[in-house]
């Protein structure tokens, strides 16, 4: 990331920056929800089961496994103070490696394990089986994941986040014709969209390691031990890291407690939340970018000048990703039909429009909230402030968010729409309590 460092830049050169560095990250992000967007889009072709299905396995694979990118994704945080050592941030490569190969097996288990977990609920049988293929045949996707989001992190910090952008294209352009290959031709249904998707996400990471490979182990004069240097950062990882992927892991309980309750409404109900979730997720990387920006950004400035415009630089943050969020919403609500006719074929429209129609308003403010507490904890995570954000997180998704969800859906006359309220009070509320801890933490900084 190129930036000049001088003291008290105005929000407006640091907000100019940040969307220079998000841009490309952003894309990338769009490109992984882009994926996941054509496979629903390919589902709903097949029929409104398939949607259903995609919408239940997806919502469980691929929160938890963007939970892991989260603690990937520090390595953005670890490789600022190294910007200038090919050397020190092959270490911080090496060392993102292993412990996410560590953890891999942990977040496959317990996402089989929240699988069987929904069975308690009163789901259609043969919805729980296709979840249950898809899955399987998206298992590689973990590691990858995991992979491509440690590079991300440290070709921020080096302003080479273009080549990670670039990854994205090559990802889409296959997924675009190895999905309907797997799906159709081969009559894999959604299992095929599943494999497609890991597929492309392995040509992602096998391109950026292609173009990285002269991050050689170059024989340096160091005077500590490349071991001991690396399991260093390996604790570092694991105390910046866990308490950000437990951040996701919650926001992700907090959706698969309460898509419980959606498919439990029936497959109608759970087509239209599979739908705006598969949105959300497009919104949301635009929200990634950002924050992933903001988190180098600040480390940076952190390691340089002792955190002098960190204020400025959560403000123009939160002030980007409030005017994504807010174009974002007002375009779905007005292009709400026509979403609904390109992604839900017209033998089964009936079924997934009226719950779309029904919880569309409090979707999209859902979108604004969401992309403005998404990047409030990644700014965090670039001062390294993570353990009381998790706190916050884990009040307002659960004791707020689920609980709000539940009791709405079954206590009320609102019943399905009450799902969505209840996801969009716990986003809100972290919002605000983010915001709060970020005055504390960041202001008092700057001042």
């Amino acid at each position: 990331m190129r930036v000049t460092y001088k003291t008290a830049e105005p929000e407006r050169l640091h907000a100019r920056e940040l969307a220079s560095t998000a841009t490309p990250i952003a894309i990338s992000f769009m490109a992984e929800s882009a994926v996941l967007l054509t496979n629903t889009y390919l589902a709903g072709r097949m029929g409104v089961l398939s949607l259903a299905a995609i919408g239940l396995g997806a919502g469980i694979l691929y929160p938890l496994t963007f939970a892991g990118a989260g603690l990937a994704s520090t390595s953005s945080a670890l490789a600022a103070p190294y910007a200038n050592s090919v050397l020190l941030k092959r270490r911080v490569l090496i060392s993102g490696a292993i412990v996410c190969l560590a953890v891999t097996p942990l977040f496959i288990a317990v996402s089989f394990g929240l699988l069987y977990y929904l069975a308690i609920f009163d789901i259609d049988k043969e919805l729980l089986r296709q979840s249950s293929h898809y899955m399987l045949a998206a298992t590689p996707l973990v590691p990858l994941v995991l992979i491509f989001s440690i590079y991300r992190g440290i070709l921020t910090v080096e302003a080479k986040s273009s080549t990670i952008a670039h990854a994205s294209y090559l990802s889409v352009g296959i997924n675009a014709l190895l999905a309907p290959l797997l799906a159709f031709f081969m009559n894999l249904g959604i299992a095929g969209l599943a494999a497609s998707t890991a597929i492309c996400t392995f040509s992602m990471v096998a391109y950026v390691m292609f173009l990285t490979r002269n991050w050689k182990l170059e024989s340096a004069n160091v005077n500590c031990s490349c071991t001991s240097e690396i399991i260093s950062i390996c604790k570092r990882y694991l105390v910046l890291g866990v308490p950000v992927a437990f951040i996701g892991l919650l926001e992700s309980g907090m959706f698969l407690v309460l898509t419980g309750f959606a498919a439990s409404f029936g497959v109608g109900l759970m087509a239209a939340h599979a739908l705006a979730i598969s949105i959300s997720d497009v919104v949301s990387a635009l929200a990634f970018g950002i924050g992933e920006a903001s988190t180098a950004r600040l480390a940076l400035y952190r390691a340089r000048t002792g955190g002098v415009d960190d204020w400025p630089i959560y403000r123009a943050t939160v002030g980007l990703a409030f005017v994504v969020g807010a174009i974002a919403a007002f375009s779905i609500y007005v292009l709400q039909r026509h979403i609904l006719l390109a992604f839900v074929s017209a033998n089964y429209y009936g079924y997934a429009s009226e719950a779309f129609y029904t919880i569309s308003p409090t979707f999209c403010l859902f979108v604004i909230f969401d992309s403005i507490q998404s990047v409030q904890y990644r700014a965090l995570k670039g001062v390294e402030d993570v353990r009381i954000p998790l706190l916050l997180t884990s009040l307002s998704y659960w004791m707020t968010g689920v609980l709000v969800g539940i009791w709405l859906s079954t206590q009320t006359k609102l019943g399905r729409h009450g799902i969505w309220i209840g996801l969009l009070a716990g986003v809100t509320t972290a919002a605000v309590l983010l915001h709060l801890r970020s005055i504390r933490c960041l202001r008092s900084r700057s001042s």
